[in-house]
């Protein structure tokens, strides 16, 4: 929603703390981003177990991939979605798929089936991950969002603590399906209290036929994108253990890449009236940088939080919960240091030495390639929390 007057006269009426209304829908908003952040690390001290019931050890990769592959395919997308209709039911809708791809995934009888709830739930997730910030910005006036936008920084942070241990607890308590049935009743109290209090200025709609509505989504735009995430997604995927390197189906899937991300930029210059990702913000060396520097730290994070609970359970036979205890050194230096990197950058105005020092923690990962068997718990926990104690999240 842009920042014009009118959009800033509905924050400054509807921002009322007060009101038991405006927590209602806040806390909702809230839970709903909680729900999405816990998704993506609850698994990590899951997935031996669900393995094993499966008997499915080489789509280990898979159960985060699918779920990250259509959250990052779907997220530009519901970016243009929530700009021309309405929040209410938008943010609504997002959350009936994220609910139904978790359904699918706590009753999933098979791995392919389990992979494919997974990559439901990554859809629902790109949707309230964009919507839970429209939700608060007609709401909160511009001088008090950093507030608010803060909290949901606080929201990743405690569900990386939290999700490897409430993953852990369900699998060894109970059955890991209830890591995604406890979706189910959290999001449903959500979306009741969103469809009751949820309420935004309706702005008068000029009608316009379906084909103009079809062309404000960028399908063009998204023809191509889509293929391109999924292509590298899937060259990534199989290369080196399916499929060799240098296999044709791998170089196949890096050519359909290369030639699909190539295509959607062209659209996105040839076609800026209806562009999903606007050439004027490609311009902008910072975002780039800082696009590419997310790239590759979300991609490291995302490895340890995966495999290093597997390791621990596989290797020396712990249980889900300890697994997930151990676990905590890695994601908890990265909630510290996301924290004081923000205070540090804000003090002294710049950025760059806060990513210049994620260097160090890179290179500690080499670490990780001298566990073998017989290598002390402590060692890796230690690899762990120094690999992301100087993690950074860009502006």
């Amino acid at each position: 929603m842009p920042a014009d007057t009118g959009s800033l006269r509905e924050a400054e009426e509807n921002y009322k703390p007060r009101t038991a209304k405006f927590w209602l829908v806040t806390f909702s908003a809230f839970v709903s981003m909680f729900l999405v952040a816990l998704d993506r690390t609850i698994l990590s001290t899951a997935i031996p177990r669900i393995t094993d019931d499966f008997q499915s050890l080489g789509d280990i990769g898979w159960y985060g991939s699918a779920y990250m592959l259509t959250t990052s395919a779907f997220q530009l997308l519901f970016g243009r979605v929530y700009r021309f209709y309405d929040l209410r039911w938008t943010f609504l809708c997002c959350i009936v798929v994220f609910e139904a791809g978790s359904a699918i995934c706590g009753a999933a009888p098979t791995s392919p089936v389990f992979i494919v709830g997974r990559a439901i739930a990554g859809v629902g997730s790109a949707g309230i991950t964009t919507g839970s910030m429209m939700v608060i910005i007609p709401m909160v006036p511009l001088h008090r969002r950093p507030m608010f936008q803060s909290i949901f920084g606080v929201l990743f942070g405690v569900s990386s603590v939290a999700g490897p241990l409430i993953g852990g607890a369900f699998t060894k308590r109970v059955t890991w399906r209830w890591c995604f049935y406890m979706n189910l009743p959290v999001g449903a109290a959500a979306s009741v209290f969103l469809f009751f209090f949820l309420h935004v200025s309706k702005e008068p709609r000029k009608q316009v036929p379906v084909k103009e509505h079809i062309m404000r989504l960028d399908p063009l735009g998204t023809f191509f994108f889509i293929p391109s995430v999924v292509c590298l997604v899937l060259a990534l995927q199989w290369g080196g253990s399916t499929y060799s390197w240098g296999s044709w189906r791998i170089i196949v899937l890096f050519v359909v890449f290369a030639l699909a991300a190539i295509a959607f930029g062209g659209v996105q210059v040839l076609m800026p009236e209806t562009a999903t990702l606007p050439v004027r913000i490609i311009k902008q060396q910072t975002m780039l940088a800082s696009a590419f520097f997310m790239f590759f730290l979300a991609g490291g994070m995302m490895l340890c939080v995966y495999y290093v609970p597997l390791w621990f359970q596989t290797t020396h036979g712990i249980d889900p919960v300890k697994s997930g205890i151990y676990t905590i050194p890695l994601v908890l230096s990265l909630v510290v240091a996301a924290i004081t990197s923000g205070v540090v950058t804000q003090q002294i105005g710049y950025y760059v030495p806060s990513m210049l020092s994620r260097a160090v923690p890179g290179w500690w990962t080499r670490l990780y390639r001298k566990l073998r068997e017989h290598s002390e718990k402590g060692n890796i926990s230690s690899h762990s929390r120094l690999r992301l104690e100087f993690s950074f999240f860009p502006p």
